[in-house]
């Protein structure tokens, strides 16, 4: 899972899966960068919190909380 890996290769790839059509993939994406602390998230997970399904919105949240 690119969560593990410690890499901004595997970050940059976390904040593009965010995108993805699948609520499941973008779950995980918002779930790992918050795990990962990754600052560079912070835009993408905002328009989350807004626009997304709810438990991606809460999800996304909890992400700009860490």
């Amino acid at each position: 899972m690119l969560a593990r890996i410690a890499s901004d290769g595997a970050r940059a790839e976390v904040r593009t899966a965010m995108g993805d059509d699948d609520a499941r993939v973008r779950l995980a994406a918002v779930t790992a960068a918050g795990l990962n602390h990754d600052a560079r998230a912070f835009d993408r997970l905002a328009a989350l919190v807004r626009t997304d399904t709810p438990p991606i919105r809460r999800e996304a949240a909890a992400a700009l909380g860490r």
